[in-house]
């Protein structure tokens, strides 16, 4: 299996290294994981370059991308990048908690980008009958990945 990587959004690393009490829920399994002694990481936004500005282009993409699929052109995009796929692939396991991650690296699994095994974590807005062509994308791209909703 090798390790395993959570992608978390901005923040939730800050979470952990501050102390403070928090309820562990918010961190699908990382936290008992880490305490078991496994292999286990979290890399966030600001670790795959999610975090920097996008231009205009990029910005209007996106959005109508995620209009018609669900999916963030400009996520896949940085995912995609040959430095952010090599750090992806050194685990053996990615575990998706957003759906910008989950989709994004579902579409990168799909068209053989990745290697690692991809569990994305549906938090309830992949809304697979909003839209026909949301739908059709989600079918073909989720077969890749495992989906714990």
């Amino acid at each position: 299996m090798g390790r395993i990587a959570f992608l978390f959004k901005q923040g939730r690393k800050s979470r952990l290294d501050g102390g403070d009490t928090h309820p562990t829920e918010f961190f699908y399994g990382y936290v008992q994981l880490a305490s078991a002694g496994l292999p286990v990481e979290i890399l966030d936004e600001d670790d795959l370059g999610l975090a920097k500005r996008i231009g205009t282009v990029w910005r209007w993409a996106s959005v109508a991308s995620h209009a018609l699929t669900g999916i963030h052109l400009w996520a896949v995009w940085r995912l995609a990048r040959r430095a952010a796929r090599a750090r992806l692939n050194c685990f053996g396991v990615l575990v998706a908690t957003t759906n910008t991650f989950g989709l994004s690296l579902a579409l990168l699994k799909r068209l053989g980008l990745l290697d690692a095994r991809v569990v994305f974590v549906a938090m309830g807005v992949v809304d697979l009958a909003a839209r026909p062509s949301r739908r059709w994308v989600c079918r073909q791209i989720l077969r890749t990945v495992d989906t714990v909703v």
